[in-house]
């Protein structure tokens, strides 16, 4: 699948919205985080990311693929689950 930059990051930014939600980044999350920003090749680093105030439909709403919208979903489905439980 291809999605550009703009989509690319915005998943990105929706993946650490997601860690965040239950108040703490885990060791697990931290990792696929880790490894999501270097796979996308994405400026910046993931303490900068995890350091932006993110609005998460904001985010959605840059999603314009059908294609970027289930990756993301998929992404963000696995996200939840990183650390044993959701």
């Amino acid at each position: 699948m291809s999605m550009s930059e703009t989509e690319a990051l915005a998943s990105l930014r929706i993946l650490v919205k997601v860690a965040q939600v239950d108040g703490s980044i885990h060791e697990e999350e931290r990792r696929a985080l880790t490894e999501a920003l270097t796979d996308l090749r994405l400026p910046g680093t993931l303490d900068s990311l995890l350091g932006e105030e993110i609005d998460l439909d904001q985010q959605v709403r840059l999603l314009t693929s059908s294609a970027a919208r289930d990756e993301a979903y998929k992404s963000a489905y696995a996200m939840a689950y990183a650390d044993g439980a959701c």
